[in-house]
């Protein structure tokens, strides 16, 4: 940390960051700095992120008792149900992506103090749209003495202007912003007005060496990339890397496979966890592909009726109810007999009913959470309808009886707050079916991005914005090839294109997103002394170059390690030979069935003919509307016995008509279809 920005800290200033991860980093190093001081005590200091500032900010206000702040969640509604309640909204079937353009679109109509496009809006469908959704929207908050975040600031400017608060600090320092926004500048210009001194911390400027590597795809990119955060780390166990991507959510899966390829190859065995993980990944996933909450979301979804037998089976073999470890290959069992009964989707009643012989335990839980299902009202405030959901997964044992490690509970205290955040919406909307609150928790969890907070580890994977303001040993930018580097154009449509080009606005046209790519890339090349530039030559059919502001460095190519610690640790096995090749001879009495089916398997392969046809090993069977082709010909056969109980000879059946023939086939059809009837429902 800079000398001087450390005395400002100590002399009590505010430091002002872009992002949650710089204050964290700078609060790190002043901490660091006291201790090289020798100092066991101090004063917290006062370092935040922009959003987490003006919300302190505003409530610190003196008319704040009379506003309201709405958080996302909450915007988020008030615009979904302004647009579905407008003529231009209504008819469309995408209204909650539709509420979450015109939001942003609002948040820049402000932010970047554009001024009013009623003319083109003339000619312009979205944007007329959009300028009617937007007096709504003002209106309702004006009624309702509602602030949005957008808006936030501009009470901060109105309070510092009129002088009506005195709460703002003497000297702010602003940390980790590649731009300012007109409407932040202005906020600036009013405390600087008020005799506040604002700062400015600039960005590391390191002299680096840029090295620059093509690879054939993605995969060995990250391999490569892992395989040198390694070596930097066996050299030096307390050195500080970045890996930057310019999308890493999109490639989260493969990132945290060859990493762990490379870094914990023992993972291969079973059983084997690393006792601390020395990379992390800062992007998130939604909550609902966590098991945990998935597992919550599948079940609540029974309020609305029959699931897919897909989604019952996750239920039946998840962890997370109770008694599913005591139950556990009963549960298995019969998730695969609902496969067999050919069910693709079963109701709640009936599940419980299948489940009391072989499962007690689950059957208890689901005839609990049936009880209250069938006693909740018809309608209830969003907060009733969270508690209500909330009573119905502790009645199934929801989040499980083992002990929950530390991601999990996490999680399911994630997943604790979201239903809290649902139940906020009582500021702003009364009631709502259950269907609807339903939806509503599904869709906001859909929305919300978590990740379990662990200790720090010495690899940072991260995009570019995030390295805003911190300064690494090493530093590894990858997948920058020349279509996402710059990357492309994307205007919002509800502002017209020719408004955002002429005020600059953020993705408004390709010159816009090269200046602005060109500001971070110096940025991350100054970010650390040791600066390596990766590209994918190919994805898929498509081939790749290098992004335009990296030509002007020598390519150097490096080859993974063809010696891969899991390559390694499977060759350094011994292996044992021995010869099984005779099975247990047949006890007196078994029968083996299959037929002709049975000598095809042992000549293709005798293993796989034992396993199917002595051990009864079957893969689990897919659900499927109606009657396999296995059963269609049970029940072909079975008519026809059926039919022959009835004639009894051949002489019977040529001696009677062609109606009473036709009717004796029809009723030994339909005793055929009532007994397959009797055992698929």
């Amino acid at each position: 940390m800079d000398e001087t920005l450390f005395n400002a800290l100590k002399a009590g200033d505010t430091v002002i960051t872009a992002n949650k991860r710089l204050s964290l980093y700078l609060t790190t190093q002043y901490a660091e700095m006291q201790l090289t001081e020798d100092c066991e005590i101090w004063d917290s200091v006062d370092i935040l992120p922009w959003s987490s500032w003006t919300e302190r900010a505003f409530f610190q206000l003196d008319e704040v008792s009379e506003l309201a702040l709405l958080d996302s969640n909450q915007e988020q509604f008030v615009w979904e149900q302004i647009i579905s309640r407008s003529k231009a909204g209504s008819h469309l079937m995408q209204q909650a992506a539709t509420a979450r353009l015109a939001r942003k679109a609002w948040q820049m109509v402000q932010q970047w103090r554009l001024p009013s496009f009623d003319e083109l809006a003339a000619e312009n469908d979205e944007a007329a749209a959009f300028s009617e959704w937007t007096k709504q929207f003002q209106h309702f908050c004006g009624e309702k003495q509602f602030v949005d975040r957008t808006i936030l600031v501009d009470k901060l400017i109105e309070s510092i202007q009129s002088k009506s608060s005195s709460h703002f600090p003497s000297a702010i320092w602003l940390a980790g912003f590649d731009e300012f926004l007109p409407q932040q500048e202005q906020l600036f210009e009013a405390l600087k007005a008020e005799g506040c001194e604002i700062n400015f911390l600039p960005f590391p400027a390191l002299e680096s060496e840029v090295l620059v590597h093509p690879c054939l795809d993605s995969d060995e990119e990250i391999t490569l990339a892992a395989q040198w955060a390694r070596r930097q780390i066996e050299e030096n166990g307390e050195a500080r890397i970045a890996i930057v991507l310019p999308n890493p959510a999109q490639q989260r899966e493969p990132l945290i496979r060859l990493f762990n390829e490379v870094f914990y190859p023992d993972l291969l065995l079973p059983g084997s966890a690393p006792e601390a993980v020395v990379f992390n990944l800062s992007m998130g996933r939604a909550l609902p592909d966590y098991p945990l909450v998935s597992t919550a979301l599948r079940l609540l979804a029974f309020l609305k009726g029959k699931q897919p037998i897909g989604e019952v089976g996750s239920l039946l073999r998840c962890p997370f109810l109770a008694a599913s470890e005591q139950e556990l290959s009963q549960r298995a069992a019969l998730d695969r007999q609902l496969r067999q009964n050919g069910e693709l989707s079963i109701s709640l009643k009936r599940l419980t009913q299948l489940s009391k012989k072989s499962c007690p335990r689950l059957a208890e839980g689901l005839e609990r959470f049936t009880e209250l299902a069938s006693a909740l009202p018809s309608r209830a405030t969003p907060s009733d309808w969270m508690n209500h959901f909330s009573e119905l997964l502790l009645r199934m044992g929801w989040p499980g009886e083992r002990s929950l490690d530390s991601d999990e509970y996490q999680t399911v205290e994630a997943f604790k707050g979201l239903m809290q955040s649902v139940a906020l919406i009582d500021r702003i909307h009364s009631t709502m079916d259950r269907s609807s609150a339903l939806g509503r928790l599904s869709q906001i969890a859909g929305e919300t991005l978590f990740q379990s907070e662990s200790k720090a580890s010495p690899i940072q994977i991260m995009g570019p914005l995030e390295v805003a303001g911190e300064q690494f040993d090493c530093l590894w930018l990858m997948g920058v090839h020349d279509g996402v580097w710059p990357p492309v154009a994307h205007p919002n449509p509800f502002i017209p294109a020719v408004v955002q080009r002429a005020h600059g606005v953020s993705h408004a046209s390709a010159q816009r997103e090269f200046d602005y790519t060109e500001k971070v890339t110096q940025r991350l090349l100054g970010a650390a002394k040791e600066v390596h530039i990766s590209y994918p030559q190919r994805e898929g059919e498509l081939g790749l170059r290098a992004s335009a502001f990296f030509s002007a460095y020598t390519e150097s190519p490096l080859s993974v390690e063809k010696n891969a610690y899991s390559q390694l640790l499977f060759g350094s096995g011994k292996l044992e030979l021995i010869y099984d090749d005779k099975a247990p001879s047949l006890q007196e009495g078994e029968l083996i069935r299959g037929g002709a089916g049975h000598f095809k398997a042992q000549a293709a392969c005798p293993f796989q003919a034992f396993a199917r046809y002595r051990l009864s090993a079957r893969e689990l069977q897919e659900a499927e509307a109606g009657l396999d082709a296995m059963e269609r010909g049970s029940l072909i056969h079975l008519a026809l016995e059926k039919l022959w109980e009835r004639l009894q000879s051949q002489q019977q059946f040529l001696a009677l008509e062609t109606d009473a023939l036709a009717k004796v086939v029809k009723q030994a059809a339909a005793d055929a279809v009532g007994f397959f009837a009797q055992r698929q429902p």
